[in-house]
């Protein structure tokens, strides 16, 4: 009589870790990476050679929810291409690969990394300048992990391309 009772209890206790495995996935939010939209802002697109170029970058989260995402550092990169769509420059330069960050996005709120260190009126950006005369596309990258529980997820965002018009 005692095997058919072992039996039972081992599928009740069974179907009890199933429910607490669900409930407790159903506490971790994982993003819907389809959501995540980098952009960048420059100030005009017109500028001569070896005139300073500023771009501030964001990440926006649509979706309905605040997340919370991690990267190394930093979050939000710069990358220029030719027209030839040759990359002719890539900021930073460097990137501290042994640190990660976490960071917290309000929905449908472009996301700065200076929001980690708010400073009234001052934004991470990246300054540089084109030693020739040409059309250029700015493309802003975020590169990231929308799933805080498996680090291999990793996730690479990429902006509409901003056109700019460097000339002589």
């Amino acid at each position: 009589m005692r095997g058919p009772r072992n039996v039972l209890l081992a599928i009740a206790l069974a179907g009890v870790a199933v429910g607490l495995a669900y409930l407790i996935s159903g506490l971790v939010y994982v993003p819907d990476v389809t959501r995540f939209e980098a952009t960048g802002e420059l100030a005009r697109t017109e500028y001569r050679v070896r005139q300073q170029i500023t771009v501030e970058p964001f990440l926006t989260y649509t979706g309905r929810r605040p997340v919370t995402i991690s990267s190394r550092r930093p979050l939000l990169l710069v990358e220029v291409y030719n027209a030839e769509n040759e990359r002719v420059l890539a900021l930073p330069q460097s990137i501290a690969e042994d640190i990660l960050l976490s960071h917290t996005l309000e929905p449908k709120v472009p996301y700065n990394e200076k929001n980690r260190w708010p400073s009234p009126g001052y934004l991470m950006q990246y300054t540089f300048r084109l030693e020739q005369a040409g059309s250029y596309k700015v493309v802003v990258v975020a590169d990231f992990n929308p799933d805080k529980i498996d680090p291999a997820q990793a996730l690479r965002v990429y902006s509409e391309p901003i056109w700019i018009e460097v000339t002589g």
